[in-house]
C-alpha cells in the first residue's frame, strides 16, 4: 500500500464566507520548498445551523515571486499571562496560560520548514526546554498580517521567572521579547504590583493592583486622602478575572463634590475584599500637578 505524507502547514487563518463564496492571501515564507508540487487547501465552515468541510488539492505550489518585498523587520510581539490585563512583573499561579499576539506586515512564520525558524518560547533561558508554538498559532479575521496563540505551561518553582518567547515572519526577520512573572499562590490574601499611572497625574490616573486570588470575585475601594488626612474621593469596583490583575481603576483628579482636586501631594489606599471574606490593603502616594 502506498500514500502520501502530508507536508508542513504553510498558512490556518480564518475567513468570511458569504454565500458559499470565500477569499483569502497570505505570503508564502522563504523557507518552502521551492521545487513545484501539489498542495492541498483544507477548509472547515459553520454557522448556527450547519457545519461543512472538504478540501482541494489541484493546486501547485513553488517557484520564485518576480515581486520582491522590502522588510527587514521582525514581528511586533506583546506578551501576557491568562489574561490581557497582565502586566511585566505580575504574579500568576504555577499553571499559568501564555498568551502572545504577534503581527508583521509580511506575516508569521508558523511553516516549520526552516530550521530554527520555528515560533517558540522557554523560561528562564533554558533554550533546551523550549516549546515550539507554530500549530498553536491563529491569524486574525481582519488579515494575514496579525494573529495570536495561547499555550497552557507549567512552572513548578515558586518565585521571579522570565518567560522569552521568538518568532520569525515569512522573510525570515525576527524578534525576541521577554516577559517577567511571579509564582505565588501560597500564604494569605495579598495585594502587589499596586502603582498608579500616570504620576504626578494633571487630568487623570489609573490605579493598578495585582492579586493572588484568581477566579475569585473581589471587591475594591480606593480611597485618596488629602494631606491633612480627609478623605476627598472614595471609588468602588467589583470584578472578577481569570488572572491576576484588579482592571484598572481610573480616577478624574476630582473630590467627590466635582471640583478638581488642588495640586499637591496624597495618598490613596487600596482595600480588597473577596468572595471568601479575606482582606487586604496597599496604600502610596500620588502627585497632582
Amino acid at each position: 500500500m502506498s500514500y502520501s505524507v502530508p507536508g508542513n502547514i504553510i498558512f490556518k487563518g480564518v475567513t468570511t464566507v458569504i454565500n458559499g463564496d470565500f477569499t483569502f492571501s497570505f505570503i508564502v515564507p522563504l523557507d518552502i520548498n521551492y521545487t513545484y508540487g501539489k498542495g492541498r487547501i483544507t477548509y472547515y465552515a459553520y454557522d448556527d445551523a450547519i457545519d461543512v468541510n472538504g478540501s482541494f488539492d489541484n493546486i501547485t505550489i513553488g517557484g520564485f515571486s518576480a515581486n520582491g518585498i522590502s522588510d527587514t523587520e521582525g514581528p511586533k510581539i506583546k506578551l501576557f499571562m491568562n489574561d490581557t490585563l497582565f502586566k511585566d512583573g505580575d504574579i500568576t499561579d504555577t499553571a499559568p496560560t501564555l498568551l502572545a499576539m504577534l503581527s508583521d506586515e509580511s506575516g508569521i512564520n508558523v511553516s516549520g520548514t526552516g530550521i530554527g525558524h520555528d515560533v517558540v518560547a522557554w523560561i528562564d533561558g533554558n533554550t533546551a526546554e523550549s516549546i515550539v508554538l507554530n500549530s498553536l498559532y491563529k491569524s486574525d479575521k481582519s488579515g494575514i498580517s496579525s494573529g495570536s496563540l495561547s499555550c497552557p505551561l507549567s512552572v513548578s518553582e515558586e518565585g521571579s521567572h522570565i518567560l522569552t518567547l521568538r518568532a520569525w515572519d515569512n522573510l525570515n526577520n525576527f524578534s525576541q521579547v521577554t516577559l517577567k512573572f511571579i509564582v505565588n499562590t501560597n500564604g494569605a490574601f495579598t495585594l502587589t504590583n499596586h502603582s498608579c499611572y500616570p504620576n504626578p497625574a494633571e487630568g487623570e490616573t489609573n490605579f493598578s493592583i495585582s492579586h493572588n486570588r484568581p477566579a475569585e470575585n473581589i471587591d475594591i475601594t480606593i480611597t485618596i486622602f488629602n494631606g491633612s488626612g480627609e478623605v476627598i474621593r472614595v471609588l468602588k469596583q467589583s470584578s472578577m478575572t481569570g488572572g491576576y490583575k484588579i482592571p484598572d481603576i481610573k480616577w478624574d483628579c476630582c473630590t467627590e463634590s466635582g471640583s478638581r482636586a488642588a495640586g499637591g501631594v496624597y495618598i490613596w489606599k487600596a482595600e480588597a475584599k473577596t468572595s471568601s471574606g479575606e482582606n487586604a490593603s496597599v496604600s502610596q502616594r500620588v502627585v497632582i500637578l
